[in-house]
C-alpha cells in the first residue's frame, strides 16, 4: 500500500512494521530496530527483518504507539474533520 496507512495502524497498535524503504512514506514513523524495518524489496531482507521484529523491546514499541496515536489517533483526526466540516458549514459558498 503506497500510502502507509497499514503500516502506521499496526505501529499504533504496538506491533512491528516491516515495509519496503520507499523514501519519505515508511521512513516518516518507522525507525529501524526499534518499531519496524524498511527494508529493499528482497525476500532475504524481508525474513531477517520480520524475525528481528519479533525481538523489539515492548517499551519502544508502546513509545512508538503513543507518538503516532498523537499525531493521527481518532481523537486527532475527529477533531480535524469536524473543525473543516464546520468551517464548511460557516463558509456557504463552498
Amino acid at each position: 500500500e503506497a500510502f502507509g496507512t497499514p503500516a502506521y495502524e499496526a505501529i499504533a497498535c504496538g506491533t512491528p512494521s516491516v515495509c519496503h524503504d520507499l523514501p519519505g512514506v515508511f521512513d516518516q514513523y518507522i525507525v529501524n530496530g526499534v518499531n519496524g524495518y524498511t527494508v529493499p524489496m528482497r525476500v532475504e531482507a524481508w525474513s531477517e527483518a520480520i524475525v528481528s521484529a519479533t525481538k523489539f523491546d515492548r517499551a519502544g514499541l508502546r513509545a512508538a504507539s503513543d507518538q503516532i496515536k498523537g499525531i493521527a489517533g481518532n481523537t486527532i483526526i475527529d477533531s480535524m474533520y469536524l473543525s473543516k466540516l464546520c468551517a464548511l458549514g460557516r463558509n456557504k459558498s463552498a
